[in-house]
C-alpha cells in the first residue's frame, strides 16, 4: 500500500516519532551530496549511540530509489520501512512510502522545498489512519470518578476495538467510605461494576508481577504504585486527574478546587512516576469553567465524562501525545490532601459565601459540625441564604455563632461574619437526628430568655 507523506523543514532538532520505550528514527536527505541518513533518537531528542550506515541500506538519490531502513519497534521487534524519494533539479518534489506492517498515522509538511537548505528532516514511522492500536489494559481505580471511565473503555471493548482486554485492580479493601454505622458503608462502584460485567478483578497490594499488558491506567486510585510496577507495562501507566496539573496535585483535587473558589479547573492525563503522587509529564490537558454554585459531586460527574473521552483519545494515537509530552514545573504547583473531619468544622467568624462553599465542597463525605455546650452537633440540610435574609434586619445586634429558630421557613439559622446561614436539621452528640422544629421545641423555648451560641 502507497501513501504520500511530505516532507518537513528542517530543524535544530529534527521532527521524531517517540515510539514507547523511548525509541525513535528520523531520516535525513541532503540535496547537496545526494545522500540519505538514518538517525535514532532517545526519548529526550539525544542522538543514540547507534551509526546510520548500520540501519541504512541504499542510499543513492539518482532518480527514484528505495531506501530499506531496520527501525526496532517497542525494543522488542525489528520491522523494514520502505521509502522512495524522487530529487529533480536541486528540489524534493515528491516522497512515497510503503510499508510492510500494519498501523499509524500520516504526517503534515510542505510537499516541494527550496534546495538551499542542507538536511530535509522526516519520520520514518508513516502510519495508516485506517487502522488502530489495539491495547491490552489493566485498569486501577475505587470511587464514581474511576467508574465513569472503566464504563468508557469497557463500551469501547465491546464496540471498536480499541481495548483488547480490560481487567481491573482495587483495593482490598470493598468500601470506599466507613461510617460509623455498618449499613452506611458504600462499597467500591469500580468493584461491583467489574464483578456484574465480568472483569477479572486484581486486589491491592498486588502479590504477584504484572504480565501481559500493554498499558496501565489510572484513574482516583488512592495508592502509591512502585516503579517495578509501572514498568512492567510496555507502554508505561496512564493517570487521569481532575485537575489542571501542577494545581492540585494529591487525593482530593475537586474538594480542594471548590473550597479555593477557583474560576477554572479540568482534567490532565499524565504518565505515572513512582515515589511521587501526580509528578509525571503530562500527555493531555484540557481546561473547564468551575460552574457557579456547583458541588463537588456535580463537579466529578462534570470532569469524569470529560476524562474519559480524553483517556480514549490519547489510547488512539499514544505515540503522538507521548512525543509531545511536556515536564510538570514545580510553578503554581499546590497539594489537595485527602478529606478530613477538620474540612467540615465550621468557624462561625467566616463570610456566608465561605461557609456555603464549605457546604457544596465536603457535606457530600462529611456533614458540617460545629460545638454546643461542649456536644459535637452537626448540621444538615443547608438552606439557600436568601431564604434567611430578613434576619439581618430582626437581629441587627446578634453575634457571630448566636442560635435563632425561623419559624416561617423552619430552621434553625446561625449568624455568621456578614449575615445568617440556615439548617433543616441537627444532630446532638451522634444521637438522633432533630428537624429544626424539634431542636427548638427540646433546646431553645424553654430558655428563650438566654441567647444560645455555637462556637
Amino acid at each position: 500500500m502507497y501513501m504520500t507523506m511530505k516532507i518537513l523543514f528542517p530543524t535544530k532538532i529534527p521532527y521524531v516519532n517517540i515510539w514507547p520505550r523511548g525509541l525513535a528514527t528520523c531520516i535525513q536527505y541532503s540535496t547537496f551530496s545526494n545522500e540519505a541518513r538514518c538517525l535514532l533518537f532517545s526519548k529526550d531528542c539525544q542522538i543514540c549511540p547507534h551509526t546510520s550506515s548500520r540501519t541504512l541500506k541504499q542510499i543513492n538519490f539518482s532518480g527514484w530509489r528505495t531506501v530499506n531502513v531496520l527501525h526496532k519497534q517497542n525494543c522488542r521487534t525489528t520491522t523494514t520501512r520502505h521509502f522512495s524519494c524522487s530529487l529533480d533539479n536541486g528540489k524534493l518534489q515528491d516522497t512515497k512510502c510503503k510499508s510492510n506492517i500494519d498501523g499509524g498515522r500520516r504526517l503534515d509538511a510542505a510537499k516541494s522545498l527550496d534546495a538551499g537548505r542542507r538536511w530535509y528532516t522526516t519520520s520514518s514511522s508513516v502510519l495508516d489512519e485506517s487502522k488502530q492500536p489495539s491495547w491490552k489494559v489493566l485498569f486501577f481505580g475505587t470511587d464514581y470518578f474511576s467508574l465513569t471511565c472503566l464504563q468508557s473503555l469497557y463500551k469501547n471493548r465491546c464496540s471498536n476495538g480499541l481495548i483488547q482486554q480490560l481487567d481491573v485492580v482495587v483495593p482490598q479493601s470493598k468500601y470506599i467510605k466507613k461510617r460509623r454505622k455498618k449499613d452506611d458503608r458504600i462499597i467500591s462502584p469500580v468493584l461491583q461494576y467489574a464483578q456484574q460485567n465480568g472483569l477479572k478483578v486484581y486486589y491491592w497490594p498486588m502479590k504477584e508481577e504484572v504480565k501481559g499488558y500493554d498499558l496501565g491506567v489510572v484513574a482516583s486510585f488512592g495508592h502509591l504504585i512502585p516503579g517495578k510496577i509501572i514498568n512492567s507495562f510496555s507502554h508505561g501507566v496512564l493517570n487521569v486527574h481532575p485537575s489542571l496539573l501542577p494545581r492540585w496535585r494529591g487525593a482530593a483535587p475537586i474538594i480542594h478546587t471548590i473550597l479555593n473558589n477557583d474560576a477554572e479547573t479540568g482534567v490532565t492525563i499524565m504518565k505515572l512516576l513512582p515515589k511521587r503522587f501526580d509528578v509525571g509529564p503530562v500527555l493531555h490537558q484540557k481546561t473547564v469553567s468551575v460552574p457557579t454554585d456547583c458541588t463537588s459531586q456535580s463537579l466529578c460527574t462534570t470532569l469524569a465524562d470529560i476524562g474519559a473521552n480524553m483517556l480514549l483519545e490519547v489510547l488512539r494515537d499514544l505515540p503522538t501525545f507521548t512525543s509531545q509530552e511536556r515536564p510538570q514545573t514545580e510553578d503554581g504547583a499546590t497539594y489537595g490532601g485527602k478529606l478530613s473531619s477538620e474540612y467540615a468544622e465550621i468557624n462561625w467568624s467566616k463570610s456566608v459565601e465561605d461557609i456555603c462553599r464549605q457546604y457544596r465542597a465536603v457535606s457530600f463525605l462529611i456533614p458540617l459540625h460545629t460545638r454546643w455546650k461542649g456536644q459535637h452537633v452537626v448540621l444538615g440540610n443547608m438552606c439557600n441564604p436568601e431564604q434567611i435574609k430578613d434576619l439581618s434586619t430582626k437581629h441587627s445586634s446578634a453575634t457571630e455563632g448566636q442560635i435563632c429558630y425561623h419559624k416561617e421557613v423552619d430552621l434553625i439559622c446561625i449568624k455568621c461574619r456578614d449575615g445568617w446561614v440556615g439548617f433543616q436539621h441537627i444532630t446532638i452528640a451522634y444521637r438522633q437526628r432533630l428537624s429544626a422544629r424539634e431542636f427548638f421545641n427540646g433546646y431553645l423555648s424553654s430558655s428563650s430568655a438566654e441567647i444560645q451560641y455555637f462556637s
